[in-house]
């Protein structure tokens, strides 16, 4: 008989979760999906028009990146910079530039905002609605009083609620 192993990952509606859920599994595999769709982008950039090959970024490439978002909002800086690169080539893709041109005027010119911006704003609506009662009745009870010593583990640390009330009490 085989000894049953433990699995790294597992994937659950669409998303990936890892034993230390440092959600680098769904990233990774989220910025592949993502840089394929890019591949395809620029082939086809010649052939577009600017708003058209926007789009095509924010339907496709965007889509993957930005699925399950608010779940990873606790997920370490440096896994969430490689989002930030995949939509940073996007702009120079979309914008026909050079390959090393500074990717910050492209994305501003383009009214593409920051990812994490966008994590965060569709975080603080999240707690809205939680708020309002206006979502699932499940997560009516998610945002509580939390005892500042319920945090020390690193899995703790990395829990939406944390995060979200951390977001919450912070002016930006």
């Amino acid at each position: 008989m085989q000894k049953s192993q433990r699995k790294k990952t597992v994937k659950l509606l669409g998303f990936t979760l890892d034993q230390h859920l440092t959600f680098l599994a769904h990233i990774d595999s989220a910025v592949m999906k993502a840089r394929n769709s890019l591949g395809m982008l620029r082939k086809a950039a010649p052939n577009l028009p600017k708003d058209m090959r926007k789009m095509t970024y924010i339907g496709i490439a965007r889509a993957h990146m930005e699925y399950c978002n608010m779940v990873f909002i606790g997920a370490a800086e440096t896994h969430l910079k490689k989002l930030d690169l995949v939509q940073r080539m996007a702009a120079r893709i979309i914008s026909k530039a050079k390959r090393d041109a500074h990717a910050a005027p492209l994305l501003e010119s383009l009214g593409l905002e920051c990812l994490n911006l966008r994590r965060r704003n569709r975080v603080r609506k999240q707690l809205k609605n939680i708020r309002s009662q206006s979502c699932h009745p499940a997560l009516n009870n998610i945002i509580q009083e939390t005892n500042p010593l319920d945090t020390r583990t690193m899995i703790g640390k990395r829990r939406f609620r944390i995060h979200a009330q951390h977001l919450d009490n912070s002016e930006c």
